[in-house]
């Protein structure tokens, strides 16, 4: 059976790029039974009874399997080709189709200077500007007043020498 798998898209840190998403064709070894949608889809598309769509698709499985026992090598236009090995297995090359219009999306980082956000602090919400204006108001009280411990310091240590 030939089934149509999808590889998801991918991201690309070092190239800062998201690839696309691909699609290419895996065959799956082993008995398989179509299903009867696929004999009412050979029969709408033929304008044929669905008995004789079942003949016909067994006809084509059977030549396949002989013209494979035969060595001959059977390409489908994009999807592959069909190659029996020395081994007995069939061996399956997809064919490597990009979907067109599908390219790398490049992924940059956005910095915005001075945008305006709520935040959750403590239990009130605040806005990024807000808690800006907090913080620097805070940093410079600190620093006019930088010289009191080590005063409280030198203060000290003369009470207990004196």
């Amino acid at each position: 059976m030939i089934a149509l798998q999808i590889q998801p898209a991918r991201s690309e840190f070092v190239n800062r790029s998201y690839s696309p998403p691909k699609y290419f064709f895996r065959f799956e070894r082993g008995e398989k039974i179509p299903s009867e949608k696929l004999f009412s889809w050979i029969a709408s598309h033929f304008n044929i009874t669905e008995s004789e769509a079942v003949i016909r698709f067994n006809e084509f499985i059977y030549d396949l399997n002989r013209q494979l026992k035969e060595g001959k090598e059977i390409s489908w236009y994009n999807i592959g080709s069909f190659q029996k090995e020395n081994t007995g297995e069939i061996k399956f090359e997809a064919a490597k189709k990009e979907l067109q219009g599908l390219d790398n999306v490049i992924a940059e980082k956005v910095t915005r200077e001075n945008a305006e956000h709520t935040m959750l602090v403590g239990e009130s919400e605040r806005t990024s500007t807000q808690m800006a204006d907090i913080l620097a108001d805070s940093s410079t009280t600190r620093s006019h007043y930088w010289w009191v411990w080590p005063l409280g310091v030198l203060i000290t240590i003369l009470i207990f020498l004196g």
